[in-house]
């Protein structure tokens, strides 16, 4: 008896027998050229489909996004109060202050403890199980008085940093309940045993934590060496996030101030930039709707992983076009330019600033933009304190107050939230990309290097 191997035929063999044959020599290489020219063909046909299914799946998702930008037009959800305001990273003027004023039982928004009833819902949710976050009460039935306010200050920080500074959000019930501590972090940095003196400040009190994305604060913060202190996440201090637990909480919000209206608009304006600062998409009905296109059926999801591996490739693509703006920019005020090969750091610079061992820079680190003056030489000291003092002088009055003191790299720096999504937001390069005038970050790094430019011009040249 023999049985077909692709039309090779071989005798055929007990099972037990199975392992010890073997095909002639001239036979497997016959076989084996069989097998790769199918798996070729085979190859070739599912990617065909794929390359196929990709025009139609770009297709789609182009008209999905064009209707929801319809619709939020329409619907006016692209106006939004704290970005014509400038004030989307601002954890004092506007992210403290807005919590403080929906949690404020005595707010102006006219629904007295309801917000209040509500967060304290949500923290329970999160928190309640845990024994050290225990309060007498997370699901509040009774009217709740309280006291809520910002920046409260605790004292000057003392020499062994255990005590002082100010608390970002503080809620105080009326009665002796436990009072609830909350450090507001947007983007700012951890500050020297920040926590840990705030915990010495009312150890009983409920500490929280609140991020964009609920992460864990740093050594600085929660470790002070003099001391032997060192705070422990979900002991001593309970994170939460702006991304989940405020998003979801607002909601609940936004339902109860229905018969509001002017109070229901601004929580979803805010909420909306929320979605904007942890990168979630405005419209979750749209990327629900991409994401059935995707998923309707083998071709097209091969199609979009395939799109979704040309991704560094296309950022590349793009980057070559930004450095070649950049140049152009640099040459329209006379300064060379210099960008890095990670995309995220370019340089301005001319002779002036040259001999001062200066450039102007924009740099992203650790997911945010900053931007400002840098040493071309950090091991020197050139230029010396009373010349950079000058310069950020020139910087206060013109842009705003620049940090930068002691920093080797950076004598003079700023945040640049507007940008901190550059580098993997396509809605900044494709304006740049596709030659529009009306590129906001070409604007924006235009008008910071002309101002920068007069002042150090104005200072090194004296």
């Amino acid at each position: 008896m023999f049985f077909w191997i692709d039309q090779i035929t071989t005798p055929s063999l007990p099972l037990d027998d199975f392992e010890k044959f073997q095909l002639p020599a001239s036979l497997q290489r016959i076989w084996l050229a069989k097998f790769v020219r199918q798996s070729k063909n085979i190859l070739t046909l599912n990617t065909q489909l794929t390359v196929t299914a990709i025009p139609e799946l770009l297709a789609r998702s182009s008209e999905i996004r064009k209707k929801h930008e319809l619709i939020a037009d329409m619907k006016g959800e692209r106006f939004n109060v704290f970005d014509i305001l400038g004030l989307q990273a601002s954890e004092t003027r506007a992210h403290s202050a807005f919590l403080r004023e929906l949690l404020d039982p005595k707010g102006t928004h006219g629904l007295n403890d309801a917000f209040l009833k509500s967060f304290y819902r949500m923290l329970g949710s999160i928190h309640g199980h845990n024994e050290h976050a225990k309060m007498t009460c997370w699901d509040v039935k009774l009217p709740i008085s309280a006291r809520v306010s910002t920046e409260e200050h605790i004292g000057w920080k003392s020499a062994d940093c255990s005590e002082g500074g100010r608390i970002d959000l503080v809620i105080t019930p009326n009665g002796g309940a436990r009072r609830i501590l909350i450090e507001n972090k947007i983007y700012a940095d951890d500050q020297e045993c920040q926590l840990v003196r705030y915990h010495n400040y009312d150890s009983k009190a409920l500490l929280i934590y609140l991020t964009l994305y609920g992460g864990a604060a740093s050594e600085s913060s929660t470790v002070n060496s003099l001391t032997s202190q060192n705070l422990e996440s979900g002991v001593d201090y309970f994170r939460i996030s702006y991304e989940e637990h405020i998003l979801n909480w607002l909601d609940e919000c936004r339902m109860e101030a229905s018969n509001h209206p002017l109070v229901r608009e601004t929580i979803v304006q805010y909420m909306n930039l929320i979605r904007q600062l942890t990168q979630q998409n405005t419209s979750n009905r749209m990327s629900e709707e991409i994401a059935n296109a995707v998923l309707r059926d083998e071709d097209t999801l091969l199609a979009y992983s395939a799109l979704h591996q040309t991704y560094r490739t296309l950022l590349d693509k793009l980057f070559e076009t930004v450095n070649e703006k950049l140049i152009v920019l640099g040459e329209k005020y006379k300064m060379s330019s210099k960008t890095s090969s990670s995309d995220e750091e370019f340089h301005f610079s001319n002779v002036h600033l040259d001999n001062a061992n200066l450039n102007i820079g924009f740099k992203k680190e650790g997911g945010r933009w900053f931007y400002g003056f840098s040493r071309i030489n950090p091991k020197s000291d050139a230029p010396g304190p009373e010349v950079m003092e000058k310069i950020k002088e020139g910087l206060r009055i013109v842009i705003g107050p620049f940090q930068g003191d002691n920093n080797p790299y950076w004598p003079a720096w700023q945040w640049w939230p507007e940008h901190n999504t550059w580098g993997i937001d396509l809605e900044t390069l494709a304006p740049i990309y596709f030659n529009k005038e009306e590129s906001a970050f070409l604007n924006d790094v235009s008008d910071k290097l002309k101002k920068m430019k007069e002042i150090s011009d104005q200072v090194l040249c004296e």
